[in-house]
């Protein structure tokens, strides 16, 4: 059995919010600022962000293939190449973003704003729709392992199944599937009753470090075949 070995280490001046990273980079949230840098076999270079000093605090980060996604709060999300070292998109919203969940391959990002709101933005053409029947509760998005168009809305005992399409009447959409709630013992209560579809797994911790994986199609079902 190979033995773990330190690669990196850093040190921050304030208080880290969140860390995320990928085979070749890592990004730290601390204070409305990002850090930026290599893990290993850099040039020891910290890219901060934000690069304008006009810009508002950032509110959240992740990298995501090859992309930093990270938003501010007055309403900007952007896109940072980390091959070309430079932003290649950008969107503005209405309101200052809180949250930002982007899926495995950063084709969508889920946002919460500062007024509770939920949107699914798409960067390929800047549309960003509203997530109906979104949980007043849920204070985290969940993606779909295996299908980027599938995620879940959650909460500490919660999880509210949602579903996007690109292409339907009246342009894309979000829909509500469903949900499951998490029992004191962490057991699935799944209303409606599970159906046969067989989707991605899903797989995160919850409060307490509590391991859980489960199948999405035990909490997916489709109204007419209820009726």
């Amino acid at each position: 059995q190979a033995s773990a070995q330190c690669v990196n280490e850093q040190e921050y001046i304030g208080t880290v919010e969140s860390v995320s990273l990928n085979a070749s980079h890592a990004c730290v949230l601390i204070d409305g600022r990002v850090y930026l840098h290599q893990i290993e076999r850099g040039d020891g270079k910290t890219t901060i962000f934000p690069r304008k000093e006009d810009d508002k605090s950032i509110t959240c980060a992740s990298i995501v293939g090859n992309f930093l996604i990270y938003a501010h709060s007055n309403g900007r999300l952007q896109y940072y190449s980390l091959i070309d070292g430079q932003e290649v998109n950008e969107y503005k919203h209405a309101n200052g973003i809180r949250k930002c969940f982007p899926n495995h391959e950063g084709t969508r990002v889920a946002l919460i704003d500062t007024s509770g709101t939920a949107w699914l933005y798409n960067p390929i053409n800047d549309d960003c729709i509203q997530i109906v029947d979104f949980p007043v509760t849920a204070d985290r998005i969940l993606w779909d392992s295996s299908d980027s168009t599938i995620f879940v809305a959650c909460d500490q005992f919660n999880l509210h199944t949602f579903v996007y399409s690109q292409v339907e009447v009246g342009g894309s959409g979000v829909r509500s599937l469903g949900d499951v709630e998490l029992g004191l013992q962490w057991e699935l209560r799944i209303e409606p009753s599970p159906s046969p579809l067989q989707h991605g797994e899903l797989a995160d911790k919850f409060e307490g470090n509590f391991p859980m994986s489960f199948l999405f199609g035990c909490i997916f079902y489709h109204k007419d075949l209820e009726e």
